[in-house]
C-alpha cells in the first residue's frame, strides 16, 4: 500500500506542478512592466500633442479684424478717382467722407444703373451726396453697393 500512497503523492505533486506551471504561463510576469511603459508612453504622447496644438495656435495669424461697418449711411462728396483725386487714369465713381475720429475715407462706388448716379456728379468736382448701402470686399478693395443715392448738385445761378 505504501506504493499506492507514494504513487498518489507523486501524482498529486505532478498535478500541483502542472497547475502551478499552467498558472505561471497564464500570468506572464513581463506583461505588467510592458503595460506600465506603454501607459506612460501614451501619456507623454498625449501631453506632447497638446503642447504642439497650443504652439500652433499661437503661431496662427490673428484673424483680420472685421470691417468697421458693413452697412453705411454716409453724408459725403461724390468724387472721381481720376478727375478729383488724381489717383488713376480711369474714371470711376467714389464717395469721400469723414469717418469716426475725423479720418477722411474714400470708398469706391459700385455702378448701379437703377440709381441716378450721373457721372457729372463725380467728374464735375465734389458734389454733396447722401448714400446708403452695404460694403463688400472684392480683391482686397472695399466697394459700396448703393441701395439709396441722393446727390445735391449746386443749383445753377438764377438770371433775374
Amino acid at each position: 500500500m505504501a506504493t499506492n500512497e507514494q504513487q498518489d503523492q507523486s501524482r498529486a505533486a505532478q498535478l500541483e506542478e502542472a497547475m502551478t506551471k499552467r498558472l505561471r504561463q497564464q500570468r506572464n510576469p513581463f506583461l505588467k512592466p510592458i503595460f506600465a511603459v506603454a501607459a506612460i508612453g501614451t501619456l507623454f504622447m498625449i501631453f506632447a500633442l497638446i503642447m504642439q496644438m497650443m504652439a500652433d495656435a499661437e503661431k496662427e495669424p490673428a484673424a483680420a479684424p472685421p470691417a468697421e461697418e458693413t452697412h453705411l449711411t454716409v453724408h459725403g462728396d461724390c468724387v472721381c478717382i481720376c478727375c478729383t483725386l488724381r489717383l488713376s487714369t480711369q474714371h470711376h465713381r467714389a464717395i469721400r467722407y469723414q469717418s469716426g475720429g475725423n479720418q477722411q475715407r474714400v470708398v469706391l462706388l459700385q455702378d448701379n444703373p437703377g440709381k441716378d448716379m450721373n457721372l457729372d456728379y463725380f467728374c464735375g468736382g465734389p458734389t454733396p451726396v447722401l448714400v446708403e448701402g452695404d460694403l463688400i470686399e472684392t480683391n482686397g478693395l472695399q466697394i459700396l453697393q448703393a441701395q439709396a443715392f441722393k446727390a445735391f448738385p449746386a443749383a445753377p445761378p438764377q438770371i433775374p
